[in-house]
């Protein structure tokens, strides 16, 4: 994105100014903008910006074109460069557009320039003096500047008709604290909390000033009289954060299940307490069952918020992150019934997760289910059409995999959609050879090592293809050994790579490597494929009596006609 800046600034200081645009450069202006805004919608900044080059040698000084420019740089996380464009914006722009106003007010604040910040949010303020937002915001960066009177005067400039109390009051109360102004700060939440002295938020604040000012036992007061207001529900979280500070385990626990089982606390409150607690769970001390304790949080979430996604989402993910994937399962299970759908995310993740686990059957049930209301999802077709591979059903695997690869084809591939692809690819391709079109299976191989060289898992295959089809064998052995440089020791590429070169007539060195897979095999798999092809190679080097061996456990592994004819006709 520097290059293109560059090449940008420059046209900016080189090309002359018209004075007024022609009828026709007025219209190429409107193609080349509004073809410039369709490929950003389409995350084509790169065209994007090509199209936005051809306005600016129509008109410099567009305010619209530095503006979207910055936008896009923006997006691109091209900070310093974005700076730049929408400051050129704002100074071609004589009508205060708020929206370049506000864009600037993002792209500074991201840079923490929180000077030149100011006189824009002055210049919003002037412009609509009605959103609250933006006078907080002015105080929040005043504070930062630790520009306190400032920081007051914006809060103070609210119209009083807009004064909520909620937002004024805390505000004002943290500046005046971070000012040095203690007694002011008292004063303004005292008088409130003696009006109200049973009211959750005045103790809160009493509970602060006191905690901000040494009185830790004061504090502590204030603030268990907060959570046990008839409002205070909400404080139990602050109770339990404290608790944790003074190394009280049991008492952080009790008031974390207070706060999450409460019923006056609105549901995205809890979760977004329960993301952060989760996301802090590594400083929590050893003598807090951290697992006992979030599956008590998660159990009561779930109990209370039967038709929510969030929480069963969010108590999947741990439950696989802690080895529990039955229970994660079992959560989507009762989602489903609880809800009759959910969102694509749920759906992909609880077939993933079913995939995992070698649980086909529901697989096949759930994926069908979800295609009813996802039918264009590439990651639930793909799983869809696995579960045919998986029972070896690859005609009926080939639809929903054929559908994935269209999907695929026209969407802007990033690195995740790219490995999906990829893997769509891949079984196509050995659906499609065990369906008898070895050519069509061939060129998917080919696309897949196009923008995946490296995958051992089709080099192999394809190469065993190759090699079971007696063609380009000179290819099968380079794609052989390349897959067994990448994943050595693996029993199924030693195999193939043995049986590719037995098929190039070199039995020796096929010998020597298939005693390799040999030397790799595994108890939990089925060896019954390399055993036969063991005892091929043998026979070849004229070890008949340890091939009749091999040939007899693939048969008792496997029994299948073409290794009973050898052991027969050995036998004679």
């Amino acid at each position: 994105m520097y290059r293109l800046y560059s090449i940008l600034l420059a046209l900016v200081l080189s090309v002359g100014c018209f004075a007024q645009l022609t009828d026709q450069q007025n219209h190429l202006f409107s193609l080349f903008f509004n073809e410039a805004l369709k490929n950003r919608l389409k995350g084509d900044y790169q065209k994007s910006v090509e199209m936005y080059v051809n306005c600016f040698k129509l008109d410099e000084k567009s305010a619209a074109v530095p503006y979207e420019i910055a936008r896009i740089l923006h997006l691109s996380n091209d900070l310093e460069n974005a700076n730049k464009f929408i400051d050129y914006a704002l100074a071609n722009d004589d009508s205060n557009n708020q929206f370049y106003i506000q864009e600037a007010v993002n792209i500074k604040l991201a840079l923490n320039k929180f000077n030149e910040t100011l006189p824009l949010l002055d210049k919003l303020i002037a412009a609509d003096k009605n959103n609250v937002d933006t006078y907080l915001l002015g105080s929040s960066v005043a504070t930062q500047m630790q520009n306190y009177p400032k920081a007051l005067a914006y809060v103070d400039a609210i119209p009083s008709d807009l004064q909520a109390e909620d937002y004024v009051l805390p505000t004002k109360y943290d500046i005046l604290m971070k000012m040095g102004e203690k007694k002011k700060a008292y004063k303004l939440i005292n008088s409130r909390f003696k009006k109200h002295p049973k009211v959750a938020k005045y103790n809160f604040f009493m509970a602060d000033y006191h905690f901000r000012t040494n009185k830790n036992v004061e504090g502590l007061g204030y603030l268990k009289y907060a959570t046990d207001c008839e409002d205070g529900d909400i404080y139990n979280f602050d109770m339990a954060s404290l608790m944790l500070k003074m190394d009280k385990t049991d008492s952080f626990k009790h008031y974390s299940m207070r706060g999450f089982s409460s019923p006056n606390i609105q549901s995205n409150v809890k979760y977004n307490k329960l993301i952060s607690s989760l996301s802090n769970q590594n400083m929590l001390p050893k003598t807090v069952d951290t697992q006992n304790f979030y599956y008590s949080v998660l159990d009561t979430l779930v109990s209370q918020y039967p038709d929510e996604e969030q929480f069963y989402a969010v108590y999947a993910e741990y439950c696989t992150n802690n080895n529990n994937a039955e229970k994660a399962i079992s959560l989507y299970e009762s989602l489903y019934q609880n809800v009759g759908s959910m969102s694509v995310e749920s759906w992909r993740d609880f077939l993933l997760k079913l995939s995992s686990f070698s649980k086909y059957d529901d697989l096949h049930n759930y994926s069908d289910i979800a295609l009813k209301t996802y039918p264009d999802d590439p990651l639930i077709l793909l799983l869809n059409g696995g579960y045919y591979i998986t029972i070896q059903d690859y005609a009926k695997a080939l639809p929903p995999l054929r559908k994935s690869y269209s999907v695929l084809s026209s969407m802007d591939t990033n690195n995740r959609l790219q490995s999906m692809k990829v893997a769509v690819m891949s079984e196509l391709a050995t659906s499609y050879y065990f369906v008898d079109s070895a050519k069509i299976a061939f060129f998917y191989f080919d696309e897949v090592l196009k923008v995946d060289p490296y995958n051992a898992t089709v080099l192999n295959n394809y190469s065993y293809y190759l090699s079971l089809e007696g063609i380009e064998l000179d290819k099968a052995e380079t794609m052989a050994r390349k897959a067994n440089e990448i994943d050595p020791g693996n029993s199924t590429f030693l195999d193939t790579y043995a049986w590719v070169l037995y098929r190039k007539n070199n039995f020796t060195e096929a010998l020597f490597i298939i005693e390799r897979a040999m030397d790799s095999l595994k108890s939990d798999h089925d060896n019954y494929e390399i055993y036969d092809h063991y005892g091929d190679i043998l026979f070849m080097n004229n070890n008949l009596e340890k091939a009749l061996v091999y040939w007899k456990k693939s048969y008792e592994e496997h029994p299948t006609d073409s290794v009973k004819k050898k052991i027969e006709i050995s036998e004679k």
